[in-house]
């Protein structure tokens, strides 16, 4: 996996990179973890963990995506190739944009707007 970073209010950018796993949990769900590099421009490389929890949504074709401490993240619905997920962290937005290009290869980006970030984050994803 590959994620670009823009901090549009700093007028820097960083990138991290590395691999995603998606393994299954006790839910018939998915355990989602990131382990890579992080670097911003200008600065020291440092070792980056993230992980998420995808739960089977309402539906057969939706997730529910929980922050590894149990918050509710956002709802995800791949069934047309597509999705666009928000998810209000007051007093900031999440505005996702999710993209399957081919079964092994796909892209999502989060728009963070408020008064606290004026993030742009791009990832994408190819199956090894």
């Amino acid at each position: 996996m590959d994620r670009t970073l823009r901090d549009l209010a700093a007028g820097v950018s960083g990138t991290f990179t590395g691999t995603a796993t998606f393994t299954e949990n006790d839910d018939a769900g998915l355990l989602h973890s990131e382990r890579g590099t992080l670097l911003w421009a200008g600065g020291t490389p440092v070792a980056a963990t993230r992980e998420l929890n995808w739960h089977p949504g309402p539906n057969a074709t939706s997730m529910e995506i929980y922050f590894s401490d149990g918050r509710f993240f956002h709802s995800l619905d791949l069934t047309a190739g597509t999705d666009n997920p928000t998810h209000p962290c007051a007093p900031d937005l999440y505005q996702g944009t999710f993209v399957i290009k081919r079964c092994d290869n796909w892209t999502y980006s989060w728009q963070i707007t408020g008064p606290h970030k004026n993030l742009l984050l791009t990832t994408h994803l190819t199956r090894r």
